[in-house]
């Protein structure tokens, strides 16, 4: 009786040991398979980000995940890829391990993600945040400052734009009138002395002013191009894209995007000189020869691009000689003088101011004209000219229409590309972020397997959510737990970004 009663507490003593022994065990491998999980989790997402698109990288220095792998995802393209690298982890793990026991195997369940962020969400707010990143370590804050400087400039001189066509068009009116008012005059002394008539007909004053004026204008008519460039060298290309991004109804992604501080926008500014060809210079072969010109207009071809960035290069440059002329009291005086010859001439000096005015402007348009050639030819110009820096003279402004007469060249001056960064901040960040990504689609499609690339589907910051499980092991030995098996579910979360 003794030694049977032992057996069985023995036994029994026996069966909680080991009981314990493989719960604790188990939960030792509960935890570990977390651990696995979040191991391979994080290894599969980081390879997903890692597919990111080359061409776009190589090319503008952008790092973003191309969601529909050019045109050959189905949906959810960007989760079934987390799920593959999670499959293939286990799958390597599972073939080193061929010969022994997983002990740490896993499945997977489900893998989603939320709060998307692509290149085109919040008027191109990722896009600008990427290329000030890519810029951040080549310009020093204080080159920053003086960009932004300039900037602040132009925006000043731009809300002071003279219309030019007006002004000239009231200065010619006012000469024809008095030029009617003289031939009155004239026509009532003819009787009395003739001799007096031919004098005023012969003084120069007025034909000066109003030829002047009138060739201005004439000069004007023919289109900014051919003022300011040979016509034959213009580039001729048109863009092609028939759905453009700043065009088409954009793919949108569920994040929030930080707003763009000044200084990306100024980042972003001088990205995209160093990054787009331009009139200037040529950064890349493809696509339009005027990106930069395109960027700032928006039209469709590379003619209308450039003609609309002189123009707006010649009203800037307009206001800023008018300055330069009103500070400099010699060439104000020559203008007055002029103006009070062929008034008098007439015998209205009462619209000496009007004509005075339209010789200035005319003076200071044809001096911009010369600015402009010059900045094209890569030269640089003052905002604010001295008297030295200043090349047209009145007696000579014909000169100013031979398109091979350019200005003199200002050491302290800005460059072309400098008055382009000046007139990108007069546009909305919409328009820049989405123009420049419509030359980076184009740039793509000329790329052998890229040709159905789509930038609002370029994925640059999500939340990845996976479901993983595991199955029990050691519990099957323990008596308690008696079942075909007791699953285990794990969560895993994680953000990733460019950004």
């Amino acid at each position: 009786m003794r030694s049977g009663s032992v057996t069985v507490f023995l036994g029994l003593c026996l069966s909680m040991v080991m009981s314990l022994f493989f719960s604790m065990t188990e939960v030792t491998r509960f935890l570990a398979l977390s651990k696995e999980g979040e191991s391979l989790f994080y290894s599969a997402t980081q390879s997903a980000f890692g597919e990111y698109n080359r061409p776009l990288w190589e090319e503008y220095g952008i790092l973003a995940l191309d969601t529909d792998y050019c045109g050959s995802a189905e949906s959810d393209g960007v989760c079934n890829t987390v799920r593959y690298y999670l499959t293939e982890g286990v799958g390597a793990k599972n073939a080193i391990q061929e010969s022994s026991v997983d002990f740490l195997k896993l499945g997977v369940e489900d893998i989603s993600n939320r709060e998307s962020i692509y290149l085109t969400d919040e008027k191109g707010a990722a896009l600008i945040k990427e290329a000030a990143r890519c810029m951040e370590g080549e310009l020093a804050a204080a080159v920053v400052s003086e960009i932004q400087n300039n900037c602040e400039s132009i925006q000043e001189d731009a809300q002071n734009e003279v219309d030019l066509s007006t002004v000239l068009e009231n200065a010619a009116t006012s000469l024809n009138q008095t030029t009617v008012g003289a031939e009155e005059a004239e026509t009532e002394q003819k009787n009395k002395d003739e001799q007096e008539e031919d004098t005023k007909e012969d003084v120069p004053g007025n034909d000066d002013a109003k030829n002047l004026i009138q060739s201005t204008r004439e000069f004007i008519s023919k289109g900014v191009l051919a003022q300011v460039i040979p016509t034959e060298g213009i580039s001729d290309k048109v863009y092609t894209t028939r759905s453009t991004v700043s065009e088409r109804a954009l793919n949108q992604g569920d994040g929030d995007v930080d707003s763009v501080s000044v200084f990306e926008r100024a980042l972003l500014q001088y990205y995209l000189t160093n990054h787009f060809s331009g009139y200037v210079e040529k950064v890349h072969e493809g696509g339009m020869d005027y990106e930069l010109e395109y960027i700032l207009c928006g039209k469709k071809s590379d003619l209308e691009n450039l003609a609309g960035t002189v123009e707006r290069l010649l009203a800037i440059r307009e206001v800023e000689n008018m300055i330069s002329l009103y500070q400099d009291a010699n060439k104000v005086a020559e203008a007055k003088a002029l103006a009070a010859t062929a008034t008098a001439v007439c015998l209205h000096p009462e619209l000496e101011e009007v004509v005075s005015y339209g010789i200035m402007i005319a003076w200071a348009y044809l001096e911009s004209v010369l600015d402009v050639r010059l900045l094209l030819a890569g030269g640089k110009v003052s905002f604010i000219k001295t008297p030295m820096e200043w090349t047209s003279e009145l007696a000579t402004l014909v000169d100013c229409f031979n398109v091979q007469k350019k200005a003199k060249e200002c050491e302290g001056g800005i460059t072309y590309k400098q008055y382009l960064l000046g007139l990108f901040s007069l546009e909305s960040q919409e328009k820049i972020a989405y123009r420049a990504m419509d030359l980076m689609e184009e740039t793509l499609h000329q790329k052998e397997h890229y040709e159905s690339v789509k930038i609002d589907h370029m994925l640059v910051q999500t939340y990845f959510s996976g479901e993983l499980s595991g199955s029990s092991l050691f519990l099957n030995f323990v008596p308690l737990y008696e079942s075909d098996g007791f699953d285990y579910q794990y969560s895993y979360e994680r953000m990733i970004s460019y950004l």
